[in-house]
């Protein structure tokens, strides 16, 4: 369930994602941070923001996204935690990301099925069915 965001949409979100508490960082070393941007909450085992918001140039369109990883709590390799993308709710609303964990990333359903696949992510039992490896 991607979406097109506009610029103002990113830049507003980010905004209130900063107002809210998040730490924010560059993502590329040579480009400024207002292009491109992480936004992070709760450390690097915590939620993390992927944001672009790169004004047109020389008749080109506006670059923008935005996404948002959720921690799973499950450790993975290395003592890492395994971060799975959410829902995206614009304008920025914490209470709906975390709402968002429990909703599958293809259809936007939150019930009882929805879970956690190595293969499909956070999806409801029909899209996980669609990967032929997961039995979950």
């Amino acid at each position: 369930m991607q979406r097109r965001y506009t610029l103002q949409e990113v830049q507003d979100w980010r905004q209130a994602a900063i107002d809210a508490g998040w730490a924010k960082s560059p993502i590329y070393d040579g480009e400024d941070i207002e292009r491109a941007m992480y936004l992070r909450k709760g450390g690097e085992d915590g939620w993390l923001a992927h944001t672009i918001a790169r004004p047109g140039e020389d008749g080109l369109p506006d670059m923008t996204s935005l996404a948002v990883y959720a921690p799973l709590g499950e450790p993975m390799a290395r003592g890492m935690l395994v971060k799975l993308g959410v829902l995206v709710p614009v304008p920025f609303c914490e209470a709906k990301l975390e709402e968002n964990t429990k909703r599958c990333q293809q259809c936007g359903v939150a019930d009882e099925t929805v879970g956690y696949s190595p293969y499909a992510g956070r999806t409801c039992r029909q899209h996980r069915s669609a990967w032929p490896l997961d039995n979950s």
